[in-house]
């Protein structure tokens, strides 16, 4: 399955990899270990869907590692289950 078909497992695949590989949540580290990887994989897909994809996964593990030092969370990992939008400001024009 692509993420075309289902943006939830590309998300997912990264938050495993970023958690596996212990990465720290920035951009700048995100994006190089995602970005190349991911258009070589999936030529079709815009970079602002790549870049989104691990944006979104950055936060969402960045958010689970406070709850987890927190003692907030059971889970041994975080769940991605919604598609989240996010639209960037320079593709914005009112």
């Amino acid at each position: 399955m692509t993420p075309r078909q289902n943006p939830i497992t590309a998300v997912n695949e990264m938050i495993e990899v970023i958690l596996s590989e212990g990465l720290p949540t920035t951009r700048k580290k995100l994006h190089e270990r995602f970005y190349s990887d991911y258009k070589e994989k999936y030529p079709f897909l815009p970079s602002r869907v790549i870049e989104g994809s691990y944006i979104v996964a950055g936060r969402i593990v960045k958010s689970f590692r406070e709850r987890r030092k927190r003692g907030l969370t059971r889970k041994d990992k975080p769940e991605y289950k919604r598609v989240v939008i996010t639209i960037p400001k320079h593709g914005l024009e009112v």
